[in-house]
């Protein structure tokens, strides 16, 4: 809202804030034990490639997404975070014994003055992180430039906040601030960038800032229900801004600032509700203490005390907000980074300059987002940024050389760290290890977030609205779904990601600064080309760590096949080969020996498997060569063209006639062998053990009843011939008389079975 004077009549003017509605649903964090931070732990891990894209099952994962909302009059209602539902009960402030009855920030920045502009929002966000920078003792005095702000957020170069006229005099949220800190723009000094509307920042000025933002939290909202109105909720509305401010934190909230809201003789500013809908707000101003005693127009006790942004009065440019102010809504807090090194973050990888609009998918399925970026310089990476909408779990993992650009797991995963976030907002992670990506490689960074209910979410920047325009391209962001990989530049299922969500809000931060590192992949040597092993050459010297630290000789990084007389049984990788004359002798095929071990080499290389007639140790026969080494200890079943064969100690057993155990195509089992070769027939055969029922080839331990072979129908039972039963038995041909476990043929007469009698001709029961 534009400046008003608090003695007299206001000024009207343009809307002075955008927001978002309704953009947390649930999930609603609170600040605890670390207070908003992020917490994180650290491990290097191995490898692990993602696939191809598989069925999405809409049924598991669904849209969570609130859209930005844009009000032409100034107006809009309790947007940024959404209160916990439920709690209709009334507290009292004076009842919050955890603080005490009045407060107020020890460092403050100066008052600032906007005059007739509606850039409050950038005024807001700007005192915040100020009062930031001050009671971190960061310095003694700091004023950040507003101009920069609002240029940088209306200026994107892919991305941009549209603006609707001057984009000096247009309205704004902190969320549009949050987008373009996360992008390392802004946060110059007004010295340096003071507004000067005639004047375009280039991009590098856009950049020239002298902090960073460590996180953007999102506290609690003011509910939007009137049964909540001044209840439960509402006061731990108040209480998690209690909180940041007895930390010496500033919170940015919005008011309903009108001239009719304000009360002159308390300094004051309330907004009543009587029922309907929640008030709409339309100024932003920065919250910097509370008195539990203050009185307003309001008919209980108990105030907000505020920085403005209309200039130095006789307030001295404060103003108090009551608790039940009905319009108040958005508390948000600016956090600078302590660091001064700004070189270690100075790249920015992001795809979103436009920040988290409150697209959102979300899943009880595991469910994550990655983006793929290329290296134009040598970086190395140091802090991971991401939006989060709840509280919850967060993982972060790196991959470097991607063989896929399009698979952001197809690479080496070089870091994975996990912490928690205990408020919502925009965080900036620091990596415990610093990881180097040489000049020209693509690398992901992906990032699991799972809310304390177990539900996952991947959070956008959302498609084209009234207040932004954004941009995607293929291979940019990525949805991990059920282990497939979508392109957030096309469709997921019913999703059409391309046009409704477009990139993923994860930023990728790191140092260009350094050397550049030239990163040469290991190259298998030939007999006629050298290779050499996995290298990289920085300032000229060879490493063997993409770190650089290291270092090896130039020549030792180089590789050759074989020594130039080598000749006989040389091994090179994983393979062995038949030299002569340091090459490769492809006239030879036969069997050497190398280590105790027979090789069968064909045309120079032992690399072959299956069953070859060969000569071994002077003894000839069909053996098993499984990757060019004879397995002489091997004893089970091999197949060739001809079919299954039993080897011994490496060599077909053309001897054995008898049921063997083994695996036969994957099936382990007891095979019938007739001459070393598995016959895959209905039969009954003999090893030493009995005599078994075989079905197709294999013994079936399940059966029970009558099998047979060329010389009868016997009496099986659990898969074996039971030679010690005599009765009556029976298979679909009918009941049989059986002796010794063999059906009678040849009997024919009366026999009594289990007390009955039944009449027998030609081995069949009558």
């Amino acid at each position: 809202m534009r400046k008003m004077n608090l003695m007299k009549r206001a000024k009207t003017g343009a809307a002075a804030i955008v927001t978002i509605c309704s953009l947390l649903s649930g999930g609603i964090v609170n600040a605890a034990e670390n207070d908003g931070e992020t917490t994180e732990t650290s491990i290097e891990v191995t490898n692990e490639a993602g696939e191809d894209q598989a069925a999405v099952d809409d049924d598991s994962i669904w849209d969570d997404s609130s859209e930005i909302i844009y009000h032409e009059n100034g107006y809009y209602s309790d947007n940024i975070m959404a209160p916990r539902k439920g709690n209709t009960g009334s507290v009292s402030v004076n009842n919050a014994a955890s603080y005490p009855a009045s407060y107020k920030v020890k460092k403050l920045s100066g008052v600032r003055d906007q005059a007739n502009s509606s850039i409050c929002w950038a005024y807001a966000a700007n005192t915040a992180l100020e009062t930031s920078y001050l009671n971190q003792n960061l310095g003694s005095s700091i004023n950040y430039s507003e101009y920069q702000l609002t240029y940088s957020v209306f200026h994107g170069q892919k991305d941009r906040f549209i603006s609707r006229g001057q984009f000096y005099d247009q309205s704004g949220s902190p969320l549009m601030s949050t987008a373009t800190f996360a992008m390392n723009r802004g946060l110059g000094t007004e010295e340096k960038y003071p507004l000067n509307p005639s004047k375009n920042l280039t991009d590098a000025d856009m950049t020239k800032g002298v902090s960073r933002v460590k996180n953007v939290l999102l506290l609690y909202g003011f509910s939007d229900e009137y049964s909540e109105y001044g209840g439960i909720s509402w006061q731990e509305s108040i209480n998690s801004i209690k909180k940041k401010v007895y930390q010496d934190r500033a919170v940015v909230v919005s008011i309903d600032a009108s001239e009719k809201r304000y009360n002159s003789s308390t300094n004051s500013f309330f907004t009543s509700w009587n029922g309907g809908e929640k008030p709409s707000a339309n100024h932003e101003l920065t919250i910097i203490g509370w008195d539990d005693n203050k009185v307003t127009a309001c008919n209980k006790k108990g105030a907000f005390l505020a920085q403005n942004s209309w200039g130095n009065d006789a307030n001295k440019g404060t103003v108090w907000i009551s608790y039940y102010d009905a319009s108040i809504c958005a508390p948000t807090v600016f956090t600078v980074d302590t660091s001064k090194s700004l070189k270690k973050d100075s790249r920015v990888y992001s795809y979103t300059e436009t920040g988290c609009s409150g697209k959102t998918l979300a899943s009880k399925v595991e469910l994550s987002g990655a983006n793929v970026f290329k290296a134009q310089h040598t970086v190395e990476l140091n802090k991971v940024g991401f939006y989060t909408l709840q509280k919850g779990e967060y993982t972060i993992e790196v991959n470097v050389d991607l063989k896929n650009a399009k698979n952001p797991g197809s690479g080496r995963r070089v870091y994975t760290t996990k912490g928690k976030t205990t408020e919502a907002g925009y965080f900036r992670a620091p990596l415990a290890q610093k990881i180097t990506v040489p000049k020209g490689e693509t690398f992901s960074v992906k990032i699991y977030l799972k809310d304390s209910a177990g539900v996952y979410r991947v959070n956008f920047e959302g498609g084209d609205t009234a207040i932004v325009e954004t941009n995607i391209g293929s291979g940019e962001s990525f949805v991990n779904y059920r282990d497939g990989w979508y392109d957030c530049y096309g469709t997921m299922g019913n999703f059409d990601l391309g046009t409704n969500y477009r990139n993923i809000c994860i930023y990728a931060y790191g140092d260009t600064t350094i050397p550049e590192v030239v990163h040469h992949r290991a190259k298998t040597a030939t007999t006629t080309t050298p290779g050499n092993i996995e290298y990289f050459v920085k300032e000229g010297k060879y490493y063997t760590d993409v770190n650089c630290t290291k270092q090896v000789s130039s020549s030792s990084v180089i590789r050759y096949a074989f020594a130039k007389n080598a000749s006989g049984v040389q091994k090179y990788g994983d393979k062995m080969y038949y030299l002569k004359n340091g090459a490769i002798d492809k006239s030879y095929t036969g069997v050497s020996k190398n280590g105790g071990v027979y090789y069968y080499f064909k045309n120079g290389i032992a690399n072959t498997t299956g069953l070859y007639k060969i000569t071994v140790d002077k003894v000839t026969g069909w053996w098993y060569v499984k990757a060019g080494k004879v397995m002489t200890g091997y004893n089970g079943f091999v197949k060739n063209d001809s079919g299954w064969w039993y080897v011994s100690t490496g060599k077909v057993d053309f001897s054995r006639n008898e049921v063997l155990k083994g695996t036969v195509n994957g099936v382990a089992g007891w095979w019938n062998v007739k001459g070393g070769k598995v016959e895959f027939t209905n039969t009954i055969s003999k090893n030493s053990s009995g005599w078994w029922c075989i079905q197709n080839g294999k013994v079936n331990f399940n059966f029970t009843g009558l099998a047979k072979n060329e010389n009868g129908y016997f009496y099986c039972s659990g898969g074996k011939v039971d030679f010690g039963f005599t009765g009556i038995a029976k298979n679909e041909n009918g009941y049989w008389y059986c002796t010794s476990g063999k059906v009678r043929f040849d009997y024919s007469g009366k026999v009594t079975y289990k007390g009955q009698t039944y009449i027998i001709k030609g081995g069949k029961v009558q």
